[in-house]
């Protein structure tokens, strides 16, 4: 094909570049190379390569729909023909899930819950070894049975009291624990990847209650001091050791013989100074990642700043005096003892 003229209509193809002149209507694909032919243009103005042409047109969703006729339109207020799927929607309320709120709000009494429950476990023990006690005495002598109707009374109550309080205060560790890896988490500009229907089954299942705990507290003392993360291990150490000696005194109550009774009671006392002993490394684990020391005073928070000078002295060193000298030299003071002698 020769060279376009001058003032002619062409046609230019899309993938070769060929120019075709429009001889009498416009072609829709290249004889060539079977491209795309652009739109009919003047052969002045047209470029060496010229790319597809297309015009891309923005209509509205309802630019296809016929229009109502001019009888049933409003001409002020316009009306949608169905309900609108853009915005304005009303979501469904979200399923139920577990609200951390009144977790929360125990979780900043757990101290005091877990120190009722120290104390507890404390006057269970006591009353355990009182019973043990009466079963000394028991031996050589009768017993009044007031006193043993009162010893019963103590270690049913204690006892009880002191479950139902363990009870609260595994609740309350778990909301102080979505609270502290919150803020742990805030710290570092990110969000808790665990959901909090996870964490609170982890601390309340039994069996699964002795793993992921320390788990959750590993996750967000990575970072912090040697103390830290050995009091959180000791912890742990505490809380597995305190549920095998719990299960323990509890296999132990099947056993029938009035010796293995009597063991028992020793048994008991020690679970509960177990149980004391947990309670206390509990409460010490919270004071210490909530910034607190043993008395739950707020802890000071040392500053180390970097010395990039030589070391120079505040306060210059003491040296000793010079004594001064004798006008007269040494010998003006023999001089002196003898004129005094004369």
């Amino acid at each position: 094909m020769s060279a376009p003229i001058p003032g002619k209509v062409i046609q230019v193809c899309a993938r070769c570049g060929t120019r075709w002149q429009v001889q009498q209507s416009p072609a829709q694909w290249c004889p060539r190379c079977r491209g795309v032919l652009s739109a009919p243009m003047a052969a002045a103005s047209a470029p060496a390569q010229q790319r597809r042409a297309y015009r891309w047109v923005a209509r509205r969703p309802d630019a296809g729909r016929p229009s109502a006729p001019a009888a049933t339109t409003i001409p002020r207020n316009r009306r949608y023909g169905s309900t609108p799927q853009w915005g304005l929607v009303d979501p469904p309320p979200p399923p139920p899930k577990m609200d951390d709120a009144d977790l929360a709000g125990l979780g900043r009494h757990v101290v005091n819950i877990f120190t009722l429950t120290a104390i507890l476990f404390f006057l269970a023990a006591v009353a355990e070894v009182g019973r043990y006690a009466i079963l000394l005495r028991n031996r050589t002598r009768l017993i009044d049975p007031l006193l043993l109707a009162a010893s019963d009374t103590a270690v049913l109550a204690t006892s009880i009291l002191a479950l139902m309080v363990t009870t609260l205060a595994v609740f309350a560790a778990a909301g102080w624990l979505i609270g502290a890896r919150r803020r742990a988490f805030e710290r570092d500009g990110r969000r808790d990847p665990r959901p909090v229907e996870q964490i609170v089954m982890g601390c309340i299942i039994p069996g699964a209650n002795l793993i992921f705990p320390g788990v959750f507290l590993t996750e967000i003392t990575r970072d912090a001091l040697p103390r830290t993360r050995r009091l959180v291990v000791v912890w742990w150490c505490a809380w597995a050791f305190g549920a095998v000696v719990a299960l323990v005194a509890l296999v132990w109550r099947f056993r029938t013989s009035l010796q293995a009774e009597a063991d028992g009671v020793l048994l008991n006392a020690f679970a509960d100074l177990v149980a004391v002993g947990v309670a206390i490394v509990t409460i010490l684990v919270i004071r210490e990642l909530d910034g607190q020391d043993v008395l739950g005073r707020r802890r000071a928070v040392k500053r180390w700043l970097v010395a990039t000078g030589p070391a120079t002295h505040v306060i210059a060193p003491v040296r000793p005096a010079v004594r001064p000298e004798p006008i007269g030299g040494a010998g003006s003071d023999d001089a002196q003892q003898e004129v005094m002698a004369k």
